[in-house]
């Protein structure tokens, strides 16, 4: 499967002049870039548009579309950006600081919300996330096109015109390779698009992230070895949340129907090589000998995958570690300041050493 994004026109072109619509439309390629935008734009440039006198529609239901995966959240985190069926870059931009003390950020944005004023008054260069992706998709669309030369209304959702013709179709990467990528990176807007496009094809009608997650771990649950899944718990598609709760058990019975049905360990980082884990294990006659998924939020961290002892053999293995008490002591912040964040990230350094430690002990067949 592909997503694709397309942009279509309706009425007629007189002279320069679009009198119709363009409708820009999003299924879920959440790794759209400005480059495809820019080939959106030489498209109307080539049909000799130079303004159109119609709107700029946004379509954006393909399924949900929230403007942030966790209410929770730092308000300023970029991992926590909206996720929708159109959306451009993962959803972030990067705030810079001018020389002159002011910011800009790029791509453009608009949006001035709590993020912006959070990062603004920092004076340091970082990403932001974005709360309204569809329309931020959209207007840096219209940025380009102005920068071509072609005038176009600011964007809006509404009904399109029943008839209409694409003249720009986009498509992502394979499902599996966008998977692959949501798993070395550890992307949290790919593993939600991915997630609420899969369960609005299963059961239209979610409501929520809770529910569209639900529909998908309804749908596993049968096909998964014998597993106590007691006090299992998912309230979206990334994990992101400080609820959410899973036994080593519950997630060494994930990667053992991934490894017998998938092949799940090549989707996977390898550590001293790739993604989340390129930078740990890097010692002589260790490279390549773990590939696993990382995941953590403020004061709890896992790892999870499979490992190649020096001994011969594929072992599955879970660990994760939480400190219960100061994760509750964070929750208890209306906005977590830079201090504890500070200490969180000194606590997950410490942690994910001493999960080295361990993965080393059984890189040589030692438990």
């Amino acid at each position: 499967h592909r997503f694709e994004t397309s942009l279509s026109v309706s009425g007629r072109i007189n002279g320069s002049v679009l009198e119709g619509d363009l409708v820009l439309q999003g299924n879920g390629d959440v790794e759209l870039d400005l480059n495809d935008l820019m080939r959106m734009g030489l498209a109307l440039r080539e049909l000799g548009i130079r303004k159109a006198s119609g709107r700029l529609l946004i379509r954006d239901n393909a399924f949900l579309r929230v403007n942030e995966i966790n209410a929770d959240q730092p308000l300023d985190a970029p991992y926590n950006a909206g996720v929708g069926p159109l959306s451009l870059a993962f959803g972030r931009v990067t705030l810079r600081v001018h020389r002159n003390g002011s910011v800009y950020t790029n791509p453009e944005l608009i949006e001035r919300g709590p993020a912006w004023r959070i990062a603004s008054s920092v004076n340091r260069a970082r990403d932001i996330p974005v709360r309204d992706v569809g329309m931020h998709t959209a207007l840096s669309l219209r940025r380009i096109a102005s920068e071509l030369g072609i005038e176009l209304p600011m964007p809006q959702r509404g009904i399109p015109p029943a008839q209409m013709r694409e003249i720009v179709t986009i498509q992502s990467k394979s499902l599996v390779d966008m998977i692959e990528g949501m798993m070395i990176y550890s992307n949290n807007q790919l593993a939600e698009t991915i997630g609420l496009a899969t369960a609005k094809m299963l059961q239209p009608g979610s409501q929520s992230l809770a529910e569209s997650s639900a529909v998908l771990w309804n749908e596993l649950v049968p096909r998964l070895p014998e597993t106590d899944w007691q006090g299992f718990n998912i309230t979206n598609h990334s994990g992101l949340d400080s609820n959410a709760r899973a036994t080593p058990a519950q997630l060494a019975a994930l990667l053992e129907y991934g490894l017998a049905h998938h092949h799940l360990p090549y989707m996977l980082p390898a550590n001293a090589w790739s993604g989340s884990l390129s930078r740990r294990l890097v010692e002589k006659g260790r490279l390549q000998r773990v590939w696993a998924k990382t995941g953590s939020i403020d004061f709890a961290t896992a790892l999870a995958g499979y490992l190649l002892p020096k001994t011969g053999g594929l072992w599955l293995f879970a660990i994760i570690s939480d400190d219960p008490e100061r994760r509750a002591v964070y929750d208890a912040m209306t906005d977590p300041g830079t201090e504890i964040r500070k200490e969180s990230r000194r606590w997950e350094r410490d942690i994910k050493a001493q999960h080295d430690v361990i993965l080393r002990r059984w890189m040589r067949g030692v438990f």
